[in-house]
C-alpha cells in the first residue's frame, strides 16, 4: 500500500476540496443512511405501554370518530354513474383507468372503515378482540399504517397521519377528474396502480395510428412552463421527484445534488408514445419507483409493485457516472430513506 507524506495543512485542504468540491452525493447518502439508522432505532424501542399514554389515547379517538362517511364518496353504486359519464370507449382508454382506480380505492376505503368499526365495538365489549384487531389497534396507537390496510392499498413507507393527508389528496384528485373531466396534467403519483395509466396513453396512441403497441416505447419531453391546453399526443404528468442528482433548468440537463438537498422535482414531463428505436447514448435511462425501497413484488400481471418504468434523462457525461451515484425517481415523497449501491433513482410521492 502506497503511503503518502503530505503534512498537515496540505492533507487538511486536500479533505475540505475534496468534501465541497466533488463528492457531495456522499455525505447526502451518509444524511440518508443515518436517517434510515435512527428510524429502525425508535421503531424497535417504541412500545403501547410507554408513556404519554394520554396522548396516543387522544391519537386513537381521533381515528375511531373519524367520520369516513364524508371521505367515501366513492362506492359501487356512485361507480355505476361514473361509468355512464365516461363509457368504456375504444379511442379513450382513460375512462377504463379511471373506473379502474375508482374500484380499487373503494376496495381500500370500504376495509378502512369496516375495520375501524369493528376496533370500536371490540373497545365497547360488543365483538371478541381478535389477532388482526389487536394490531390495528397498536398500528394506530404507534402512528403506523396497519397490516390489513398495507394489504389492500397502494405501497407507501408513510407514517399513518401522512399516509391520510395523501390519501385524501388522492381521492381530491380523482374527485376533481370527475367533476371536470380528464385533467391537462395528470398527478401521476395519485395513481394505485400506476401502470394502468401508462399502459391507457399508450393504447389511446396505438389504436389512433393503428400501431402494435408492442413496438412502442415512450419519449419524454420536459417542459418549462404548465401546459393550459391537452397535448394532441401522449399526457402530461407531473409528481416525480428525484433523487442523487438535480435537474437543471438553464442547461436542460442532469446535473450533481446541491450539499444537504436530498430531492430535487422535475418539471412537468410529456409523455409521447414513439416507435421503438436504438437507445439514445446522451441519456440516462432512469428508473421509476413508487417508494424508495427499490424493491418490490411481481404480480399476476407481471408488473411489479413498486417498479413503474425508465425514464431518459438528457446528460452530458457518460451514463455510468449517475449508475455509480445510484440516480433514481421515485413517486411518492415519504419519510424513510435507504441508501444502496444504485443511489440515484426517481420516486414518484408517496
Amino acid at each position: 500500500m502506497q503511503v503518502l507524506n503530505l503534512g498537515h495543512e496540505k492533507f487538511k485542504n486536500t479533505c475540505l476540496d475534496h468534501a465541497l468540491n466533488f463528492e457531495c452525493h456522499m455525505f447526502n447518502a451518509a444524511f440518508i443512511r443515518t436517517a434510515l439508522r435512527c428510524s429502525w432505532l425508535l421503531a424497535n424501542v417504541q412500545s403501547p405501554t410507554t408513556s404519554n399514554d394520554h396522548k396516543k389515547e387522544n391519537y386513537l379517538n381521533f381515528y375511531l370518530s373519524y367520520d369516513l362517511d364524508t371521505l367515501i364518496k366513492i362506492n359501487k353504486r356512485s361507480i355505476r354513474k361514473i361509468e355512464i359519464s365516461y363509457p368504456v370507449s375504444y379511442s379513450e382508454s382513460m375512462n377504463t383507468v379511471l373506473t379502474q382506480e375508482l374500484v380499487r380505492y373503494n376496495n381500500l376505503l370500504l376495509c378502512i372503515k369496516e375495520s375501524l368499526n369493528d376496533v370500536k365495538k371490540a373497545i365497547k365489549g360488543q365483538i371478541l378482540i381478535t389477532p388482526e384487531l389487536e394490531q390495528i389497534f397498536h398500528s394506530i396507537l404507534l402512528n403506523k399504517i396497519p397490516d390489513l390496510w398495507a394489504s389492500k392499498s397502494y405501497p407507501s413507507l408513510k407514517p399513518l397521519a401522512n399516509y391520510i393527508t395523501d390519501l385524501c389528496k388522492r381521492l381530491n384528485f380523482f374527485q376533481m377528474w370527475i367533476d371536470r373531466g380528464s385533467p391537462v396534467v395528470y398527478w401521476i403519483s395519485g395513481f394505485y396502480f400506476t401502470q394502468s395509466f401508462l399502459t391507457g396513453v399508450m393504447q389511446n396512441y396505438a389504436r389512433k395510428h393503428k400501431i402494435p403497441i408492442d413496438l412502442l416505447e415512450f419519449h419524454f419531453k420536459y417542459e418549462s412552463a404548465e401546459p393550459r391546453i391537452k397535448p394532441a399526443e401522449g399526457a402530461f404528468i407531473d409528481g416525480i421527484h428525484l433523487q442523487g442528482a438535480r435537474w437543471c433548468t438553464k442547461t436542460q440537463l442532469l446535473t450533481e445534488s446541491f450539499p444537504k438537498i436530498l430531492f430535487d422535482t422535475l418539471p412537468i414531463l410529456h409523455l409521447i408514445p414513439t416507435e421503438k428505436k436504438a437507445d439514445d447514448k446522451s441519456a440516462y435511462r432512469c428508473p421509476v419507483y413508487k417508494t424508495s425501497l427499490r424493491r418490490g413484488e411481481l404480480s399476476t400481471t407481471g408488473h411489479s409493485s413498486n417498479y413503474v418504468f425508465t425514464i431518459n434523462i438528457p446528460i452530458d457525461t457518460y451514463e455510468s457516472h449517475w449508475i455509480n451515484r445510484g440516480l433514481n425517481k421515485e413517486l411518492f415523497l415519504i419519510l424513510k430513506r435507504i441508501y444502496t449501491k444504485h443511489n440515484t433513482y426517481i420516486k414518484l410521492n408517496l
